[in-house]
């Protein structure tokens, strides 16, 4: 059986392609890309850009998280990924907040988070409404209206840890790995959160005896369909910036 290299790169996406992390490149007739059985992914190269505040997806319904509840009402932050010092510089200038004499205090041995208010608020968890909870660490809600307040659990600001790459044209439509909260035909993942927020991730396989999928026929590969999720199942953004991926794939010539 006869290998080839393809290249597959999100600036030679389609006209009809929706962006850089969900495109179609076609590759037109070429005989190295028809009877193909198996293949595995030998290295991509993606930037670590996802957002960790966001809004609402129409991808399984995921929620949004950029929306801080509390009793005396909503603070609604814009897109974008926030360190801990920007997040709580970015709640506490809003005019609730600062209505209610909010400040936001981290600390230093625990890194649980400390709200002092000038009059008494609840402050609430996922359950009761508040979509920003688990980034501020907020596991349980308040018992009563208080000046102050401590967090249970860790802040969480990490957003994306795992990319997961999905092609139906790759994948022969079928599911070729098991991801309990989506069902999407996803043919590799890969941990983004090796590289720091705004580097590129470049990984290569180290064992491609094990990363080679298998597919059940032969199959055709004149165009290929990539999207990239998060393990929530949303589609994510790479504000533009472009993704590659080599693939090795074995046919019968």
């Amino acid at each position: 059986m006869a290998s080839v290299l393809i290249y597959i790169s999100s600036d030679d996406r389609t006209a009809e392609s929706k962006s850089t992390s969900d495109f179609t490149v076609s590759y037109g007739n070429n005989n190295k890309l028809t009877r193909i059985r198996n293949f595995y992914v030998k290295s991509l190269s993606i930037p670590n850009v996802s957002n960790n505040v966001y809004h609402s997806s129409d991808v399984n319904s995921v929620p949004e998280n950029h929306i801080f509840t509390y009793s005396s009402g909503s603070i609604t932050l814009p897109e974008g990924f926030y360190n801990m010092t920007q997040l709580i510089a970015a709640i506490t200038a809003d005019a609730l907040a600062i209505a209610d004499g909010m400040s936001i205090t981290v600390n230093p041995l625990t890194g649980f988070l400390t709200f002092t208010t000038t009059s008494p608020v609840s402050f609430y968890n996922l359950a009761d409404g508040n979509s920003m909870a688990t980034l501020l660490g907020i596991k349980t809600s308040s018992v009563a209206p208080a000046l102050t307040f401590t967090t249970t659990n860790l802040p969480d600001l990490s957003g994306v840890n795992n990319v997961f790459v999905s092609s139906l044209a790759l994948s022969g439509n079928s599911m070729r790995m098991i991801q309990k909260k989506t069902n999407k035909p996803y043919i590799i993942d890969v941990p983004i959160n090796e590289v720091a927020h705004g580097f590129y991730l470049n990984y290569e396989t180290q064992h491609f005896e094990l990363d080679e999928v298998s597919a059940n026929s032969y199959f055709n590969l004149d165009a290929i369909d990539i999207q990239l999720y998060d393990p929530l199942g949303r589609i994510i953004d790479l504000h533009g910036l472009q993704f590659n991926m080599t693939i090795r794939a074995f046919y019968d010539p």
